[in-house]
């Protein structure tokens, strides 16, 4: 097997961010700056089997949100996009 290409990245990500946003009524958005791996870890490990978490960058997901609502016309998602800062 090769090396997964950049773009094929991104489609596999646009997949999994428009299926769990298909699948789950809740969402919560967090950031994530300056945390420590052990702390994310321990983060990780307290919500395991109750939530799924999925980290991105913010322009991704950003694009993400508005692809999927371009294929549902769900306005709804589209207020997730002021919550994704880029600071």
């Amino acid at each position: 097997m090769g090396k997964v290409s950049k773009p094929d990245k991104n489609i596999a990500y646009d997949q999994k961010l428009c299926q769990l946003l298909d699948d789950y009524t809740q969402i919560l958005v967090a950031t994530a700056d300056n945390v420590g791996s052990n702390q994310l870890q321990n983060i990780r490990h307290g919500l395991r089997g109750d939530s799924v978490i999925l980290m991105g960058k913010n322009t991704m997901m950003k694009r993400s949100v508005r692809m999927h609502y371009e294929k549902t016309g769900n306005k709804a998602f589209l207020n997730l996009i002021p919550l994704l800062v880029v600071s």
